[in-house]
């Protein structure tokens, strides 16, 4: 068994050949050094194995593993007592009481932080094309991208391209939104302090959105006012503006090609940004935000410009190690330079000259080294210390089109160069040694190239773009989830809590299992198994111990994981079940079982006969749909089907104890104390039924919503007495339960909240009645037990559920004004003044009445008013009596002909404003001197216009015969007459009077 450990390594392939070079043979002995550190770990801890295992029998007990001396060379002697106990409980999955050689390695082979001095993967040799779903023609650019940027706080990806600006999803790529205002957009940028994306457009102008809502500020800046600014001048801003052209004043001057936020703050209070121009020339701006939060009173502000460069600006970037700002050009030039914001002056601090167009520079803070690429097919680095090439980065073989600074997941960092073919290289960027080189044989649309690359250093993904995105990153499972925003990237199929070791563990469709602490939010494990990507998993659950996970596919294999270590215990095809929607497990007359039920319309329930094997007990027919939901009581199983189906099945008698029909599907299922069952279905309804002979308590529509909402998760805590409910609007309710009777209960709302945007999929409470929930949205966040935001489970978590200054607090999410029910006072309730975007406030201001209903109407004196108008708003006319009201109408003394035509006399309508020409939206002295004659003479214009004799219009009267042939059918007495459609009277018509 020992001399399996001394095989060869995996990586030896690489040993077929003998070194070429001092750098292959550097590389080959660090992966000797490598190997060497394991196998020494793993004969110490042989050694330790054996002295413990006294009884030679290849295995050792939890007693004998905390005498043995295997703590001290677990991380190196540095691991506790309690954290070593609980290593064992974890590697002892199925709770067998002893732990054998095999697991033991086989867990520290998945746990590689555990053995000492193991070193970081070669992530670079996992990086691949990320498969996300491919938008549609009308979501994708009509032109090639010419900028990707990153809004980290809306968790959105924005594409510039010519057309129009789109926003992405920032997990899958997904189209969101667009903005097209019918202009030509060139470059734009993101103002992270602020939340502004500001776009810079072909006719010289920068537009300025709220990243929130995506609305116009009203700011813009502009190289010449626009044909509509100037219509609206005086003669006295119309001069002013004539003068700073003539000045040679104006903003963006030229076109604009790159924008750049300075990450260095320069001012306080203000955003300093640059823009470099198609001459070399870049213009200093000031972006100051309102004092109010909801102000929308932003100003932009000139400071200064510089002539850097002899022709158009290709990048701009603040280097902070040096407190500076670099600018490459066409022209061959790179400059280092500072900028002094409050004497408006800049200093040249370094320059790099070459002979070709610098397209793209990076430059690496740990190497002190500058990397650029121009029109050819080699990248060269520069030394930042003497302004010098001191390496080249070759054999290319096409034009190099984009250089950008690669970071792994495990903290190795590259240089990244791609050709306009879309090929990769990947270089070291200690000693610019080839690591990896690849290609994208996809076909892109429409020129098949890379027109724009960024990369996410947050979640350690390349973004690529040609009209749409694309996603380059490690390990499909694992680079999307590293440092994401987000729990999982793929859809979440179980978050399940395990009280032994206090975990959150979450499984996604991909089977990427991941294991937080519970108390602070860490990742203390993450599993990429080696789940088959053709079927991906339907449904999960944790046994009744809480130390593994069950996983079935949608090829129906059932699989069994040691979730801490990632280890797949058993593997195997249950009987029955083409495919599986939902599987749980619990106790069911004092036996443990696994039941799972799905699309072929029967429920399956399973008894571990050992460890591992399954054995098929009860097969329950009864269904004419697919089941949705199970819930284990103590007798048996109750199941729900997406038609509306609710059967309880008594597992000892093997027959439907009974069956009900709802009106909606059933969403998902809850039991109450094993005598009660609550249903959500899909037309937000929480109906209670008694177990097991399914009588109907109540029914009620439960979340108090506009609009119909399915209710998606329900659960119960027994030890506080608490119900909560959930739907797919991310809306959540928190009930007490009072049980009065052995058929009534009685539900009383303590809070609604919002906990997420989007469907809300499961509901786990933990200890100290904190809640985790889990939606759509791949997130699992936690909550206190007054909805309190301590935060999200992701890999960089850095809140403590024992330190509330950690917490986040503030909701990310706020109940909208539109879904609240509005509760119409009735006769028994008086409602006073209240807030209705927050429901929470309805229950403290509603005050009984107790006045009798006869008290009440003599009270209210306008009650006998309402009550008429209501009835007569209710009754119908005929013909005739509309006939009577438009003549009582016509006769109205302020709607007779000569009523109108002295009000015309007296109050002439203003005279239509003077449409002035089209003008060249790029135009400046011809525009503003015709804006300056137009306006000078329009002035006479305007006056001697005011004092031609105006015509007067009098509405003509319909005729009788047209008149009774509109009116078909009876007009109602509360519209209005002035709201009707006259017909117009025609000259053959015979008059009315």
């Amino acid at each position: 068994m020992f001399d399996s450990l001394h095989e060869t390594p995996q990586d030896t392939h690489i040993w077929k050949q003998p070194p070429r070079d001092a750098i292959s043979r550097i590389d080959r002995k660090r992966l000797q050094r490598k190997n060497a550190v394991k196998q020494r770990f793993l004969t110490k801890l042989r050694t330790k194995f054996e002295d413990a295992d006294l009884d030679k029998v290849g295995s050792i007990t939890l007693q004998q593993w905390k005498r043995s001396g295997i703590q001290s060379v677990i991380q190196d002697g540095h691991i506790s007592a309690e954290d070593f106990e609980l290593l064992f409980k974890k590697i002892d999955a199925n709770k067998e009481g002893r732990i054998t050689w095999n697991r033991l390695v086989q867990y520290l082979v998945k746990d590689a932080s555990i053995v000492q001095g193991s070193t970081t993967n070669e992530a670079a040799h996992f990086i691949d094309k990320i498969k996300t779903p491919q938008p549609g023609r009308t979501h994708v650019h009509r032109d090639m991208i010419s900028t990707i940027l990153i809004s980290s706080r809306t968790n959105k990806y924005i594409t510039i391209s010519t057309d129009s600006v789109r926003l992405w999803k920032i997990n899958d790529l997904t189209f969101t939104r667009m903005i097209n205002e019918g202009v030509k957009y060139i470059t734009g940028t993101i103002f992270d302090t602020y939340q502004v994306l500001a776009l810079a457009t072909s006719q010289r102008r920068l537009i300025f959105y709220d990243l929130q809502t995506f609305t116009k500020l009203p700011i813009t800046i502009d190289a010449s006012p626009s044909g509509n600014a100037i219509k609206l001048m005086t003669i006295e801003e119309a001069n002013a503006a004539l003068n700073n052209i003539d000045n040679a004043l104006p903003p963006l001057y030229n076109m604009p090609t790159t924008i750049h936020v300075s990450d260095i703050e320069l001012v306080t209070d203000c955003a300093t940004f640059f823009v470099g121009d198609d001459r070399g020339i870049i213009e200093v701006f000031n972006l100051s935000a309102p004092k109010r939060r909801s102000g929308t009173d932003f100003k932009c502000t000139k400071m200064a410009k510089l002539s850097f460069h002899n022709d158009s600006i290709t990048q701009i970037a603040t280097i902070k190690h040096r407190s500076c700002f670099a600018s490459s050009s066409i022209d061959g030039s790179l400059h280092l330079w500072s900028y002094d914001n409050f004497n408006n002056s800049f200093n040249i601090i370094q320059s790099l000259i070459s002979e070709e167009p610098m397209m793209r520079f990076v430059y690496s803070e740990r190497q002190r080294m500058i990397a650029t690429i121009g029109v050819s097919r080699d990248a060269y680095i520069w030394s930042a210390e003497s302004s010098r090439k001191i390496f080249k980065l070759g054999g290319h073989y096409n034009v190099l089109a984009h250089l950008i600074e690669y970071n792994t997941t495990s903290g190795d960092n590259y240089i990244l160069t791609i050709t306009n073919k879309k090929e990769f290289k990947l270089w070291d960027a200690q000693n610019y040694r080839l690591v990896r080189a690849f290609q994208d044989q996809s076909f892109l649309s429409p020129e098949n190239r890379y027109s724009a690359v960024i990369f996410d250093d947050r979640r350690k993904v390349l973004l690529v773009a040609a009209n749409s995105l694309n996603m380059w990153g490690e390990e499909v499972s694992y680079s999307i989830e590293n440092e994401s925003i987000a729990t999982h990237n793929r859809q979440i199929i179980g978050c399940f809590y395990s009280p032994e070791f206090r975990d959150i563990v979450t499984v996604d469709t991909a089977c990427c299992i991941k294991v937080h602490s519970a108390e602070k939010g860490k990742l203390n494990a993450i599993q990429i198994t080696n789940h088959k990507e053709s079927s991906d998993i339907s449904a999960a659950c944790l046994d009744l111990s809480g130390r593994r996970l069950f996983t079935s596919s949608y090829e129906n294999t059932l699989s069994l994981w040691n979730y801490n270590s990632g280890g797949l215990l058993e593997e195997m095809k249950l009987d029955g079940n083409l495919l599986i929607s939902t599987m749980i497990t619990g106790v069911v007359d004092g036996k443990d079982i696994l039941a799972r039920a799905g699309w072929d319309r029967e429920v399956f329930m399973y008894i571990e006969v050992e460890k591992g094997k399954f054995e098929l007990t009860r097969r329950f027919k009864g269904h004419n749909d697919d089941i949705s939901c199970l819930a284990i009581f103590k007798n048996g199983i109750v199941s729900g089907t997406f038609s509306g189906e609710l059967v309880c099945f008594h597992a000892v008698l093997n027959k439907v104890m009974a069956k009900k029909d709802l009106d909606s599907g059933i969403e998902t299922i809850c039991l109450v104390e094993d005598q009660f069952v609550f249903v959500g279905d899909s037309d937000g309804y929480l109906s209670i039924f008694t177990i097991p002979n399914l009588t109907q308590v109540d029914s009620f529509f439960c979340q108090d919503l506009t609009v119909s909402v399915s209710l998606t998760a329900i659960t119960y805590d027994s030890k506080t007495k608490f119900l909560y409910t959930a739907d797919e609007l991310g809306y959540f309710k928190k009930w007490s339960v009072i049980i009065e009777g052995e058929d009534k209960v009685r539900l009383e709302k303590e809070g609604f909240y919002r906990l997420h945007r989007d469907e809300i999929s499961s509901i786990t409470v933990i200890e100290n009645n904190f809640v985790v929930t889990c939606g759509i949205d791949n997130c699992a966040r936690l909550w206190s037990p007054d909805f309190e935001f301590v935060g999200t489970f992701v890999d960089d978590s850095h809140w403590d559920i024992n330190d509330k200054s950690t917490w986040i607090i503030q909701k990310p999410f706020e109940i909208e004004a539109k879904h609240i029910k509005r509760i119409k006072p009735n006769m028994s309730m008086r409602f006073q003044p209240f807030n209705l975007v927050d429901p929470n406030q309805q229950k403290m201001m509603m005050v009984e009445n107790n006045e009798t209903q006869e008290e009440e109407q003599n009270n209210d004196t306008n009650k006998q008013e309402k009550t008429k108008t209501e009835n007569e708003e209710e009754k119908q006319l005929d013909a005739f009596e509309a006939l009577k009201q438009m003549e009582e109408f016509i006769n109205m003394e302020r709607y007779h002909p000569k009523a109108r035509l002295n009000q015309d006399v007296e109050n002439p309508p203003p005279p239509p404003p003077k449409k002035l020409p089209e003008l060249a939206p790029l135009s400046r002295e011809r525009e503003l001197t015709s804006q300056i004659k137009q306006l000078q003479q329009g002035m006479s214009a305007t006056i001697s216009y005011t004092k031609k004799e105006k015509k007067i219009t009098i509405p003509m009267i319909p005729s009788e015969t047209s008149l009774k042939r509109s009116v078909k059918m009876p007009i109602p007495m509360s519209i209005s007459p002035l709201k009707r459609k006259i017909p117009r009277q025609t000259a053959s018509a015979p008059p009315l009077f």
